[in-house]
C-alpha cells in the first residue's frame, strides 16, 4: 500500500534531481514509482548509491554532508580505547627446575614497537603498570640458531649461512669460520658480518682455498661458523659444512682384460671439481726389465657430475696402466691398475 505520508510533489521526477534516501527506500519498497528512463541510465543510478553510502557511512566522507532528516551516527560515539579498564601485566622468566632465572637481557614490545629494553633482576620479573590492552610480549635477547644454507660443497662453490635471533633486529651479528674440532680465536678460517631484519639474517660466503684448507689435498673439511653480538649472546651451527676439497678418488679400466685391437674405456671418478673441468689420461706399458713406457695422451675429458671417461685402443699385448690427471690450483693424479691386453 502507499505510503500517504509521502508528498508526491516533492519527489524528484527529474534525472538531474537527485532522490533523498527516503525516497529512494520507498521506491524499493514500491510506495513510489519514478520515471522509468532512470532505470536506464547508469549515471544517475551510480549518484543515487553513492549518496546512499554518503548518507549511512558519514564518517567515510564528510560528516557535514548528511542526508535530510539524518543526524552524525558518531556524533554521540565514546573511542573504545577509553572503555578499556587500565591494569597491570607482567612476565616471569623461569628455569628448567622453575626457579626465577634473572641476569638476561630482554625487549618488551608492544604489538611491532619497542617500549624497554633491559636486563632482568633477580626476581626475572618484567611489570608494566596502567596498560589498556595485553598485545604485549617479552623476548629474551639471543642467537637463537645458526645453520648452513647446504649440507656440503665444493671450493669456490658459493653458499649461505641463515641465523635466527630474537631482540637484535637492526644488529650486526658478526660471523667465524672454523674448522670443526679447531675452534680457538687463533683458529679462525675467515670471517664476516650479517644484519638481522625481522629476526632473520642471511649471509652469502665462498670458501676459498687460501681460507679454508691451503695445506690440505684430497678429502673433506668439517666448517662451523659462529655468530656472536659485541654484547655476547651467541651460537654456532650444530651441523657442520663439508667442504670437498679437489682430488681424483679413482681411476679405473672398465675390464681387466683386453683383445689387441678392441677399444677399452678409461674412468675416472673425481670429487671437488666444477663440471667442465679439463683431466688427462696418459697410458703406460709396464716393461718388467726396467721403466714403464709412455705409450700416448689421450685427448683432453672434461669432468661432468663427478667423473670423466676416455677411450684407447691397445696395438700390442701387454700390460698396461693409466695415470689420470689435472691441473687446476694444484696437481692432482692417480693411477689405475694393471690391464691385460692379448
Amino acid at each position: 500500500m502507499r505510503d500517504e505520508r509521502l508528498d508526491d510533489d516533492a519527489l524528484p521526477r527529474h534525472p538531474d534531481e537527485l532522490p533523498s534516501i527516503q525516497f529512494l527506500r520507498d521506491w524499493a519498497q514500491g510506495h513510489v514509482e519514478p520515471d522509468a528512463a532512470w532505470l536506464d541510465d547508469d549515471e544517475i543510478l551510480h549518484r543515487w548509491r553513492a549518496q546512499d553510502r554518503r548518507a549511512e557511512r558519514p564518517w567515510e566522507y564528510n560528516t557535514s554532508a548528511l542526508a535530510r532528516g539524518q543526524s552524525d551516527p558518531l556524533h554521540d560515539a565514546v573511542p573504545l580505547q577509553s572503555l578499556a579498564e587500565p591494569h597491570r601485566i607482567g612476565f616471569v622468566v623461569l628455569d628448567g627446575a622453575g626457579k626465577p632465572f634473572g641476569e638476561l637481557a630482554f625487549v618488551l614490545r608492544h604489538r611491532d614497537r619497542e617500549v624497554e629494553r633491559g636486563a632482568l633482576g633477580r626476581d626475572a620479573t618484567v611489570r608494566r603498570t596502567d596498560v589498556t590492552d595485553d598485545d604485549y610480549t617479552l623476548q629474551l635477547v639471543d642467537v637463537d640458531a645458526v645453520t648452513w644454507g647446504a649440507r656440503r660443497v665444493c671450493l669456490d662453490e658459493p653458499t649461505t649461512l641463515h641465523v635466527r635471533a630474537s631482540g637484535l633486529d637492526g644488529a650486526t651479528l658478526e660471523v667465524r669460520v672454523f674448522e670443526e674440532l679447531r675452534e680457538r680465536d687463533d683458529d679462525v678460517l675467515a670471517t664476516a658480518t650479517v644484519t638481522v631484519h625481522g629476526g632473520v639474517g642471511v649471509v652469502a660466503w665462498t670458501p676459498a682455498r687460501d681460507d679454508v684448507a691451503p695445506d690440505r689435498v684430497g678429502g673433506a673439511v668439517p666448517l662451523v661458523a659462529e655468530v656472536r653480538d659485541q654484547d655476547g649472546h651467541w651460537a654456532k651451527t650444530e651441523i657442520p659444512l663439508e667442504v670437498e676439497l679437489p682430488a681424483i678418488a679413482a681411476a679405473t679400466w672398465s675390464a681387466p682384460h683386453a683383445e689387441v685391437g678392441a677399444a677399452i674405456e678409461l674412468c675416472a671418478t673425481t670429487h671437488g671439481f666444477a663440471d667442465g673441468t679439463t683431466l688427462e689420461f696418459d697410458v703406460w706399458r709396464v716393461d718388467w726389465s726396467g721403466d714403464d713406457v709412455h705409450v700416448e695422451t689421450l685427448d683432453a675429458a672434461t669432468i661432468t657430475a663427478g667423473g670423466a671417461t676416455a677411450t684407447w685402443t691397445p696395438d700390442r699385448a701387454g700390460e698396461y696402466w693409466f695415470s689420470a690427471s689435472v691441473s687446476a690450483a694444484e696437481v692432482c693424479t692417480a693411477a689405475s691398475g694393471l690391464l691385460v691386453a692379448t
